[in-house]
């Protein structure tokens, strides 16, 4: 066998390895230790992935900044909520870097104390935030929901308010799906936490979940879900 011959051998044994690595970290199977590993490193919060020269700023009304740069302003400092599932988000991140990331982007660079009640566009109908301001609920106004084809990324802007969370199975529907809404109903259990500024949850399809709740009394709150859809969305 001739040099060229030896190289070509060589290259396309190294192909084949790289090709196998990627495969295997692309379709990882996922476990706690695995994710916990991954999820400690808080890639999607990067902040130099920010920073890098055309990254994406928003105004007001949530529309970019043509020809900004986040180099301009500090990041904003998030904090993921423990109850986040470690497994179910390092599987859908990674089916959806993409979205992810511009959902994580836009809060991190959006000026959010400004931005307008309603639905901004981030990605489409792909990725969306969906801001509110007003009272807050008393618990026994309120019901657990879900959603089939969205996550949801909450956090509170202003003011503070109790969110449970909780497993879909178990739950007993009472609302049928709405496919408009993209949601649902239930009475159920979970765990009630208290959301302030900064930190975010996220609620998944196979989670119940009950936002939005009074924590001492009456009170107002703004605040902003960003909506991401599930990589097994129905068509």
């Amino acid at each position: 066998m001739n040099f060229s011959s030896c190289r070509l051998f060589l290259l396309v044994i190294l192909s084949a390895f790289g090709w196998t690595k990627l495969a295997a970290q692309t379709s990882a199977s996922w476990n706690k230790k695995t994710a916990a590993q991954w999820y400690s490193k808080h890639e999607w919060l990067a902040s130099g992935k920010s920073s890098k020269a055309g990254a994406v700023q928003y105004d007001q009304f949530g529309r970019t900044i043509e020809g900004s740069s986040a180099a301009s302003a500090p990041l904003r400092q998030l904090k993921p909520h423990p109850s986040i599932d470690q497994v179910q988000f390092a599987e859908e991140y990674h089916a959806r870097k993409e979205w992810w990331d511009k959902a994580f982007d836009y809060l991190q660079n959006a000026n959010l104390d400004t931005l307008s009640p309603g639905d901004h566009p981030i990605a489409g109908q792909d990725v969306f935030a969906r801001v509110t301001e007003g009272p807050l609920k008393n618990i026994d106004s309120s019901r657990w929901e879900a959603h089939k084809n969205y996550h949801d990324v909450h956090m509170v802007i202003r003011g503070r308010e109790k969110i449970g969370i909780g497993p879909l199975a178990g739950a007993t529907l009472v609302d049928p799906y709405n496919s408009v809404r993209d949601i649902s109903f239930y009475t159920g259990t979970g765990k009630y936490y208290t959301a302030e500024p900064g930190t975010y949850f996220i609620a998944f399809p196979n989670e119940i979940h009950r936002p939005g709740l009074e924590v001492d009394g009456k009170g107002t709150e703004k605040k902003i879900v960003i909506k991401i859809k599930s990589s097994k969305a129905e068509k």
